[in-house]
């Protein structure tokens, strides 16, 4: 789980560049952007899907909002029970689901944590080990209760923080709608770490994801894809330095401390941006002891790096090294 104020960066200029296409008059395409879940979003769509798109991000990051007074998890943090809309109902279930899955390494009921980190890193000062192991003991998702209707409750001093399923989540209904549109045949939306490539390209070509190298030099290659989502996660170009100690922005919720990954940069490529989303940060927390099983997936595929330059790719996964 980590505190996204800013997106991290590890597919930043690459997804504007490679994954948009320059258009000619004879399409219909247009492009847009937006400031949805506290980064800029770019959008490449059919011109009659754009305003449908930015309306749909517009609604999910009211609904998932952990901070501002009109986000509805921000009020069911301070209210402690309300009756959710179906975005954020529908949300709430499928986030505790994956963790329930994979891990409890990410929860959506971890901001007790990540909160406290937060408020580390604007203080430039480590939280007490003792509020850290208090706080422990308000996360897991087994105190978030769902009650009769769309009424969703917590328990003790649960509080939610969505930051490492909000913007997959976002992409999946950002597809559902283009899907409910049989005239929608391309789109692609980029929230920085996570990306929806959709339908397929005018000149019907793969769509081309360049992978920056995480020291910041160059490229480490290129994946040749058809639609799917992606979502990156990486920790070297977001952490925060006290006392001369750099830590990362990715907290561990196994250990109530930010991750010391041997990965530094994760990406998944899958059929779900919420899945996407929350892989990437979890294959990054466990780093590389855990890395052949997600290798040999059927749901997903991986491209990751370690800090000692090697490069773990699925097999079935277009990759081309630089």
């Amino acid at each position: 789980m980590f505190f996204k104020n800013i997106s991290f960066y590890s597919l930043l200029s690459a997804f504007l560049l490679l994954c948009s296409c320059s258009f000619d008059n004879k399409t219909n395409n247009a492009s847009s952007e937006l400031f949805v879940m506290d980064t800029i979003c770019s959008v490449s769509a059919d011109k009659d899907d754009i305003n449908n798109i930015c309306s749909v991000l517009s609604r999910v990051d009211t609904a998932l909002d952990c901070f501002s007074k009109d986000g509805e998890i921000a009020s069911l943090n301070e209210k402690r029970s309300v009756e959710c809309s179906d975005t954020l109902y529908d949300f709430i279930k499928k986030s505790t689901s994956l963790s329930a899955e994979y891990g409890n390494e990410i929860m959506l009921s971890g901001g007790s944590v990540t909160m406290l980190w937060k408020k580390a890193q604007n203080d430039k000062k480590l939280p007490d080990i003792s509020a850290i192991r208090s706080s422990l003991g308000n996360i897991g998702d087994d105190l978030i209760c769902f009650d009769n209707g769309n009424t969703v409750t917590l328990k003790d001093n649960c509080i939610l923080d969505s930051g490492a399923f909000a913007k997959g989540y976002a992409l999946d209904l950002c597809k559902d709608m283009l899907d409910s549109n049989k005239n929608s045949d391309y789109a692609v939306i980029s929230m920085t770490s996570s990306v929806l490539l959709y339908g397929s390209k005018p000149d019907n070509s793969k769509f081309k994801v360049q992978i920056r190298n995480p020291d910041g030099n160059g490229t480490l290659g290129t994946v040749e894809t058809e639609a799917c989502f992606l979502s990156t996660s990486g920790g070297y170009e977001r952490f925060f330095t006290v006392d001369g100690v750099d830590y990362c922005h990715i907290i561990d919720l196994s250990t109530g401390y930010p991750t010391k990954s041997s990965l530094t940069s994760v990406t998944v490529f899958c059929d779900s941006g919420i899945m996407s989303d929350y892989l990437s940060t979890k294959i990054l927390i466990e780093g590389t002891g855990n890395i052949n099983k997600h290798l040999n997936s059927d749901l997903y595929k991986i491209a990751a790096f370690d800090d000692k330059g090697n490069s773990y790719i699925s097999d079935g996964l277009n990759f081309y090294e630089n």
